[in-house]
């Protein structure tokens, strides 16, 4: 039987931004596995450069972040698109906040299973693509 998350993220362009290095690359692993392209990037700024060349299917960024955090970033991606956001945060309070105020973001609380982010972003990507299919 076919792994239902894996035919999801197939040919899913997914950006990671998370200045923990070992966690970004743990993601970019667990998500590769179902099928996701992941690029991720462990500053705000690459990650800013390579959207203004490359489109993607969904975004998940840390929101406390050195130099420029993840609240700038996604101010600069609402600026023209409506992707899917999924903010990692220990500090859900906060991200909720940032939630209520957004369409197509999500919070996702630290500490988390690897397994459990998997299946929220195929979650995420699923439903954005029934709501692009109905428009």
């Amino acid at each position: 039987m076919r792994n239902p998350e894996a035919s999801c993220m197939m040919a899913a362009n997914i950006l990671i931004v998370e200045d923990d290095r070992r966690l970004l690359e743990a993601i970019e692993q667990d998500l590769g596995k179902t099928g996701a392209h992941c690029v991720g990037f462990n500053n705000v700024s690459e990650a800013v450069s390579y959207l203004s060349i490359c489109k993607v299917d969904a975004i998940i960024t840390d929101l406390n972040m050195p130099e420029i955090d993840g609240s700038a970033l996604i101010g600069l991606v609402r600026e023209n698109s409506l992707v899917p956001i999924i903010i990692m945060t220990g500090n859900k309070k906060l991200g909720d906040a940032w939630a209520e105020r957004r369409e197509n973001l999500s919070v996702f609380g630290k500490p988390f299973a690897l397994s459990d982010l998997v299946k929220h972003v195929h979650a995420v990507l699923a439903q954005f693509r029934l709501i692009q299919q109905d428009t």
